[in-house]
């Protein structure tokens, strides 16, 4: 199927020179698939940002609601693999508008429901509306943007991933403070519409090609498919169910193995295979996907970590925590403004590396927390941070899909949004354990041993709340610390996975610069 569908795709691509130009038309469908796009993140991370009022509402408790995310994301992982061969078969327009209609109305039927059973099945169907919208997205701008505007187009898809982060807190805490929790819900009903109405209008017709979808790789979709929802279930609960003592998480991570083994054994033996083995012969493929599948894990934690500390020993709601992360809009737009330029005249390799770097930067200098930093003493490192996130997603989709042929890109795209969203998955639940694991060790080791009572500063404290039992508010002030200590931990673990990714792209091959049309190439 892989084969048919390629060549279908080659058909269907002009050469470069007999190219036509982007019309307003191509621009405007491809603005509805971004806007699509860019909801999924704001609906994607504004529920992360006021889960609880989103449980709170929906009636539910942190155990049933916790089912609330994993069947979103669920749904994601489900959609993302078959969107390649979907859009080939029935064209990204039909694709994207399905999909759209799918979001609008699942979230729309979701503020009407309360019945259990009926919000889990609407949230699948929510992520599995949302799923396609990326690789569409970043399909389309390989495809119909010029070649010589592949920085632009790189840019502004850097932005779709990366405003949500900083704005997704004030938001939802806007919603949710003046509006109600229904209004978490609320960007797919509003934006859905305008982005369905540009897709429609300005996308290319294309007829439905029925003999891609007879001579479909069935067993390798669906191999992918089983690997990639076992293992975001097996994150999304691991915490809850404490992990390798649950026997349905041990079943999860065995059936995420056994169908990612089938899945590479067909890709090996299979000649017409969806996800062709010679895109994964390509090395920047290959260690770009490793690199961004380590980085979204990296940029999750980052993005969780500071709201979680600030909501657990400050008690802050998120329009609180979003007054914060609403500075590092600064740094992306700076970063925005310059990106294009420096891809198109400078290596993107010093470009990645010095990205990974000022995250690794940021994320070290906040191990030295205190539980006397507020949301200001934190702002220097994350808006450091912020900096590198934009220049680490764009320039690694730059060399991830700059090896890729016309007629894999949207194979491409989807496998490097598969990636992207199960390193966020295993990034949440890495980031959660390692925060409760550090917190345990700290307050039955360092901390106890650190409230002898006999010393001078313990003797001084207890002077101060002998209003109160002793052993209560020195259990209450060793949890405290335990629990800044495990914070601290978990920003050393990011530095160290940022190391990582840095050191992945010593092995990239560089980019090709892209030149305007019209100017003069350098001899």
């Amino acid at each position: 199927m892989g084969a048919l569908l390629r060549q279908l795709a080659a058909q269907k691509q002009p050469a470069p020179d007999d190219a036509p130009p982007v019309t307003a038309g191509m621009l405007l469908g491809t603005a509805g698939l971004v806007l699509f796009a860019f909801l999924y993140y704001i609906d994607e991370r504004m529920a992360s940002a006021a889960a609880a009022d989103l449980r709170g509402g929906f009636r539910q408790g942190s155990d049933d609601g916790s089912w609330l995310s994993t069947a979103y994301t669920l749904g994601q992982v489900l959609m993302i693999p078959m969107t390649p061969w979907l859009a080939m078969v029935f064209s990204p327009r039909r694709m994207a508008a399905v999909l759209i209609v799918v979001t609008v109305l699942s979230a729309a039927a979701l503020t009407a429901h309360q019945s259990y059973a009926t919000v889990i099945a609407l949230r699948l169907l929510q992520g599995f509306g949302e799923g396609g919208s990326v690789p569409l997205m970043l399909g389309a701008i390989l495809q119909v943007i010029p070649p010589y505007r592949k920085p632009e187009a790189l840019t502004v898809y850097g932005l779709v991933v990366t405003i949500p982060v900083a704005a997704s807190f004030s938001l939802s805490g806007v919603a949710v403070d003046f509006a109600g929790w229904r209004w978490l819900l609320s960007s797919a009903p509003l934006l859905g519409p305008v982005a369905l109405f540009l897709v429609l209008t300005f996308l290319p017709k294309k007829p439905i090609e029925w003999s891609a979808f007879y001579k479909a790789d069935y067993f390798g979709l669906f191999c992918l498919t089983a690997a990639a929802a076992s293992l975001v279930v097996a994150c999304d609960q691991g915490q809850r169910l404490d992990w390798f003592d649950s026997g349905f998480i041990d079943a999860l991570f065995v059936l995420f193995a056994w169908f990612a083994v089938c899945f590479v054994l067909n890709t090996l033996w299979r000649p017409d295979a969806l996800y062709a083995l010679s895109t994964f012969r390509k090395p920047n493929f290959t260690i770009g996907l490793l690199e961004i599948g380590v980085f979204s894990a990296s940029l999750l934690g980052a993005s969780m970590l500071f709201p979680m500390e600030q909501e657990q020993l400050r008690y802050l709601r998120p329009l609180q925590v979003g007054n914060t992360l609403l500075w590092l809009g600064i740094p992306l737009a700076c970063v925005a403004s310059m990106l294009p330029f420096l891809l198109r005249h400078v290596d993107a390799r010093p470009v990645l590396a010095l990205g990974l770097t000022l995250g690794c930067i940021g994320s070290w200098l906040c191990v030295w927390l205190s539980p006397a930093w507020a949301g200001h003493d934190y702002l220097p490192f994350l808006l450091l941070q912020a900096t590198g996130w934009l220049m680490v997603m764009v320039t690694n989709a730059f060399l991830t899909t700059g090896v890729l042929e016309p007629k894999d890109m949207l194979t491409g795209s989807a496998m490097f949004n598969l990636t992207r969203t199960l390193g966020f998955s295993a990034g949440g639940a890495i980031v959660t354990a390692i925060v409760t694991v550090r917190e345990r060790v700290h307050s039955n080791a360092n901390v106890v041993r650190s409230l002898d009572p006999g010393r001078p500063p313990v003797q001084h404290y207890i002077a101060q709340v002998q209003a109160d039992p002793l052993a209560t508010r020195l259990a209450t002030l060793g949890q405290a610390q335990a629990r800044v200590l495990s914070y601290a931990d978990a920003w050393g673990w990011l530095a160290i996975a940022l190391l990582v990714a840095l050191a992945l792209t010593l092995i990239l091959a560089p980019a090709k610069v892209m030149i305007p049309p019209g100017r003069p190439t350098k001899p």
